[in-house]
């Protein structure tokens, strides 16, 4: 069916609980830094703040904007040209720096284009590699200095190097493994489809492994920026910490922010590497603070800036096709081209009784053909691929454009649906329902279902022109039950007109470029939450004459 893109459903309520756990997590952050500024007292911090070197700080952007560089080339250099790997590197990092454990740097699998076992294995990789070369110059660090319990520390590393890299990295490439557990569970369960899935990512790892002595090089020059970005900062502040000391403090910092409960966002592992500079290079309290808030400032400036230009790689991720057949070809690339709530598909279902033959054009994937109680529906769509899945589900299926007259001898049909279809058709309403009419056998019944424009958020969200447009067509307005009535009831139809609450969420969301979507999404969010759960469509339910 080329409907248009329903509303978007309410948040379920584990992404509420995700949401509010993570705005938890950054007030923890905030509050941490508040009191440490009111115990130290702000005076203190701000003369700290005030003796901050400008060269050094300059020399200290320079480098962070390096280290972001290399690792951006990093991923450029195992995901080729063409492959949007700047893009996703800063959607991985924007979103694995305020996750727990940072598992938010698995967001470029969010986007179909790149929801591939290779881009899994990956991601995986790199972390693996990130956390390998962080813990091994921790402990190389360790071996340095001269430090109370070095023997403890240098053990609690290593332990941590073998079991958060060496251990998962070697299971990661035990694609044998996977496959002989897959191969003992229940056909079609998840834990199968898990277990096929892991020895999928499985291979891919192991074809990553000969691209890992050059990119474990760049990382371990990456990581050795960073802690050179962490020497330039105390210089700014005319102390000098040594490169050892600040590997090991990097190491401590890395280990507590992988923790679930203690991401970068708590400030938990800030605290945990001040006091570590505080107990071993003698920094004094309010430097440490200090450098936090600068450290914090400037990272947030340069990684924001880089992300505004390295996002925009990702606008070719939502070329949508402009002719409809193409855009809906492409809108139904899955296996469904809405999801629709089961109680909607019930009251469209109820609309008309002793259906007969019914003729659903714009039929999609065949969804509302399928729930329809039908002696047989015939499904007519202008995309090939929706026609095969509604053909899938059971319907007889014609590709056919609703702008032309459709192959079909007149009276054929007994009910007649049309659903959410008539607003791609602008300006042609009275030439579709006249042959809709040709086809509608005397006594039968149309059903003509469309986003109503008299409620706001379908207006807004559906209006050619609107800042918070979600509809995937150039040209497709919502409609008012007035602009459809009139050529119904011109042709002697009875009509009745109700409202109407239909939810079907747009499986496919990439027609729009990811910056657009994120700018409208909370807009969007807002302006349904308003809505509630109002009517967003009407109904017209229309009978033949009999001759």
């Amino acid at each position: 069916m080329t409907a248009s893109p329903a509303p978007p459903a309410p948040v379920d309520a584990p992404l509420l609980s995700r949401k509010s756990r993570l705005r938890y997590i950054w007030i923890l952050g905030v509050a941490l830094y508040v009191i440490v500024v009111w115990y130290l007292g702000w005076r203190r911090i701000g003369n700290a703040i005030a003796s901050v070197d400008p060269a050094m700080l300059a020399a200290l952007v320079a480098m962070l904007g390096l280290a972001l560089a290399v690792r951006a080339m990093k991923w450029r250099l195992v995901l080729g040209p063409g492959r949007n790997a700047l893009g996703l590197f800063f959607l991985a990092k924007a979103a694995g720096g305020s996750s727990p454990g940072r598992v938010g740097e698995l967001a470029p699998l969010l986007l179909r284009k790149h929801r591939t076992p290779r881009m899994g294995a990956w991601i995986v990789t790199d972390r693996l590699l990130e956390m390998a070369a962080t813990l091994g110059l921790g402990l190389a660090g360790l071996l340095v200095l001269q430090v109370p319990n070095r023997g403890a520390m240098v053990v609690t590393v290593a332990f941590a190097l073998i079991l958060l890299v060496v251990a998962p990295f070697c299971l990661l490439t035990r694609q044998g493994l996977f496959l002989r557990v897959a191969g003992r569970l229940r056909e079609g369960s998840a834990l199968m489809r898990a277990a096929t899935l892991l020895a999928t990512v499985s291979g891919e790892v192991r074809l990553l492994r000969k691209t890992v002595p050059l990119v474990t090089a760049v990382t371990v020059l990456a990581t050795c920026l960073d802690i050179g970005i962490g020497r330039t900062l105390y210089l700014c502040f005319g102390y000098s910490v040594p490169f050892a000391l600040l590997a090991v403090v990097q190491c401590a910092h890395a280990l507590a922010s992988a923790f679930p409960f203690t991401p970068n966002a708590t400030g938990l592992p800030y605290l945990l590497a001040a006091g570590l500079l505080y107990e071993m290079a003698g920094l004094p309290t309010d430097v440490l603070a200090a450098s936090v808030g600068v450290s914090l400032a400037a990272t947030a400036v340069v990684f924001w800036t880089a992300f505004l230009l390295g996002i925009r790689d990702l606008r070719t991720l939502s070329a949508a096709p402009e002719d409809q057949a193409s855009l809906f070809d492409f809108l139904v690339s899955g296996a469904r081209l809405y999801a629709y709530k089961p109680e909607s598909l019930a009251r469209l279902n109820a609309l008309a009784t002793d259906k007969g033959r019914v003729l659903d054009l714009g039929c999609g994937d065949g969804a509302v053909g399928q729930a329809l109680d039908a002696a047989s529906v015939v499904g007519v769509d202008i995309s090939r691929r929706c026609v095969a899945l509604a053909v899938g589900r059971g319907l007889d299926g014609v590709v056919a454009d609703a702008r032309s007259p459709l192959p079909f001898c007149a009276a054929s049909f007994d009910t007649i649906y049309c659903v959410d279809v008539l607003h791609h058709l602008p300006g042609l309403l009275g030439p579709t329902l006249s042959e809709l009419d040709r086809l509608l056998r005397p006594g039968g019944t149309m059903v003509i279902v469309e986003p109503d424009a008299q409620y706001a958020f379908v207006r807004w969200t559906q209006a050619p022109g609107s800042p918070i447009r979600v509809a995937p067509c150039a040209n497709e307005p919502a409609l008012y039950a007035a602009d459809v009535l009139p050529h119904i009831e011109r042709r002697g139809y009875t009509t009745e007109c109700q409202p109407i609450r239909i939810v079907g969420d747009q499986v496919e969301r990439s027609v729009f470029p990811l910056w657009q979507r994120l700018m409208k999404a909370p807009l969007v969010i807002a302006l349904a939450w308003l809505h509630g759960r109002r009517p967003n469509k009407f109904a017209i339910v229309a009978r033949k004459p009999s001759r």
